[in-house]
């Protein structure tokens, strides 16, 4: 599953897709923008996903988890592309080796605490 934060993230993500689906790993889109402007399908909610890609600084990768994060149990790699990125996994030029280890299953989940809202 990819989620974009901005405009200038697709042309990574359209990379990423290319290299997953050279590799037989079917992606899907979080949200319509992210169909509209990469042309993958929209993720249903019916059938699991693997894992979740969020592309952005540390402000979308916690407006994933807030907007679509509780509707899945997917581990989430979060490739930061913006300033200060505290909470990324991975930088933008480290991708071609992870996405390699990723597509051969050569990587560990790392578990992390959320906060959650009283209510």
């Amino acid at each position: 599953m990819m989620y974009i934060g901005k405009y200038e993230d697709y042309a990574l993500a359209k990379l990423i897709i290319n290299r997953l689906s050279g590799n037989g790993v079917e992606v899907v889109a979080a949200r319509d923008v992210e169909v509209k402007n990469l042309g993958i399908p929209k993720w249903d909610g019916s059938r699991d996903v693997n894992i979740a890609m969020v592309i952005g600084g540390d402000g979308t990768v916690l407006r994933f988890i807030h907007e679509i994060g509780n509707s899945m149990d997917a581990p989430i790699l979060h490739i930061g592309t913006g300033r200060v990125n505290y909470l990324s996994d991975v930088s933008a030029r480290e991708l071609p080796q992870v996405l390699d280890k990723l597509v051969k299953g050569e990587y560990t989940i790392e578990e992390r605490l959320t906060l959650k809202q009283r209510p």
